[in-house]
């Protein structure tokens, strides 16, 4: 694993300025439970594209901080990232769910 966070480090530094490839390696740290790691990767890309919820690359990116945010018991951080989705989106089922 430590290589591949490696090659996901460098990847990182290379297209520190595209959010495509950054949630890619924020996914990455998720999926391969390493949630603490993910969490300031999508923060980041939520800086860079703070409106962007139309946006495909960036659509999922709070509800997946909400989850990582959930994941490591900072429940009043996602409730505060879910409210923020429910107040843009009030229609929007998955946000709600996760909401729970």
């Amino acid at each position: 694993m430590r290589r591949m966070n490696t090659v996901y480090e460098r990847l990182g530094q290379l297209s520190k300025d595209d959010p495509e490839i950054l949630v890619k390696i924020a996914d990455y740290y998720a999926v391969s439970k390493q949630i603490k790691e993910a969490i300031p990767r999508y923060l980041a890309i939520l800086k860079m594209r703070p409106g962007a919820s139309d946006d495909s690359a960036v659509a999922n990116v709070r509800e997946k901080l909400a989850r990582s945010l959930i994941f490591t018991s900072q429940r009043d951080e996602a409730i505060e990232v879910l409210e923020g989705m429910v107040k843009e989106n009030p229609q929007r089922f998955d946000t709600l769910r996760t909401a729970g």
